[in-house]
């Protein structure tokens, strides 16, 4: 049975929501002002908040904030009560984290439709996390000890070769081609490492309202100037820097210079992977209808688009084809970073032909 907390000062509304609820079955609970219906709200931890707006002492808009604030509460769905129906009393709700909002006065359909289709999505909101958390665990135990043991396996073994007897009197070149190879896989081994635990953050970053507000205010005023210097570096690493072609516009956007270093180098990280070395590697950015933008597009092994749908932080396509390196964080982290950022991640592949990645976010302005 789903709890549904009523939060109204007006008595005769107040109990007639509760009546109507409890003849189809809700489990409600009753406040007569802000303060008292967060209080219940801390202790019985509701499905659904019903709440008017303008309330002496602790608005609806209060309630709102405090909820989201809190962890606890994260995934509690949030409808107002209002005869402030209007555009911008509705977008200020939806802009503060409200689900949805029933307008005053109403009818009995209106009412339970609106708490039906509000707990239906929170229901459903439960179950996707569920699969992806349970898809993640599978994919944690099959592939993430391959990726841990594979560069380890390399630099164990280059150690051993150079303590045994015989190693004493190697050429420095020989010795040298060595390094070379636990300094290779020891740079795999921290990329992974550092990948994993910062796709872990985002993950944590995302579960919290309160983190996902304050996150999703960071801006870039340089973003030209971010992806010229991240692109660059990358494709160094790579030896590919006549591959690079750049046409960028700039902008102030909102994402942190960090994060935007980030994503650009693990979209030219993935170009660099799956090209071939001599064909371009290409970094575009557009102002489009008051958004910016970026588009990195390679001429590679492209992906099928089952492959496209599939993209998840553990994926590795056509493994058995194809040895690759990494669990698949790349795009998964570009993905939740648009996320994060109100932005919007798209890839467009085909297989041989090549893959662009289109990722577009508000402009500060």
């Amino acid at each position: 049975m789903s709890l549904v907390l009523v939060i109204e000062d007006e008595e005769h509304i107040r109990n007639n929501i509760s009546e109507i609820l409890s003849f189809e079955n809700y489990e409600v609970m009753q406040a007569a002002n802000g303060i008292q219906g967060y209080k219940l709200a801390q202790e019985r931890k509701p499905d659904l908040v019903l709440c008017d707006v303008l309330m002496p002492g602790m608005s609806g808009w209060d309630v709102l904030l405090e909820i989201r604030n809190n962890s606890a509460l994260a995934d509690v769905q949030f409808v107002f009560l209002t005869a402030l129906a209007d555009r911008a009393s509705t977008r200020k709700g939806m802009s503060h984290g409200a689900d949805d909002y029933v307008p005053k006065p109403f009818t009995h359909r209106e009412l339970l439709d609106t708490v039906a289709t509000r707990l239906r999505r929170a229901d459903e909101l439960r179950s996707r996390q569920t699969t992806q958390l349970d898809h993640m665990r599978r994919n944690i135990i099959y592939a993430l000890p391959h990726e841990l043991r594979s560069p380890l396996t390399g630099i164990l073994n280059c150690a051993e070769f150079l303590l045994m007897d015989h190693a004493m009197g190697l050429e420095p070149d020989r010795v040298r081609n060595v390094a070379k190879i636990i300094e290779r896989s020891g740079k795999r081994l921290h990329r992974l490492i550092e990948n994993y635990l910062y796709y872990a953050q985002l993950e944590l970053i995302a579960s919290d309202p309160a983190r996902r507000a304050e996150f999703a205010t960071h801006l870039s005023s340089n973003a030209g100037g971010v992806i010229y210097d991240s692109a660059r570096e990358r494709v160094a690493l790579y030896q590919r820097e006549a591959d690079l072609n750049l046409t960028l516009e700039n902008a102030s956007i909102f994402i942190s210079e960090e994060n935007l270093h980030r994503l650009v180098a693990e979209l030219v990280d993935n170009a660099c992977k799956f090209s071939p070395p001599g064909t371009p590697i290409m970094v575009e950015t557009r102002l489009t209808d008051g958004r910016f933008a970026l588009y990195v597009r390679d001429v590679g092994r492209g992906m099928e688009q089952a492959e496209i749908e599939q993209i998840d932080p553990f994926a590795q396509f056509q493994r058995t084809l194809f040895e690759q390196q990494g669990v698949g964080l790349g795009f998964a982290i570009v993905r939740r970073l648009a996320e994060l950022y109100n932005g919007t991640f798209t890839v467009h592949s085909q297989p041989e032909q090549g893959t662009e990645v289109v990722v577009m976010f508000g402009v500060v302005g």
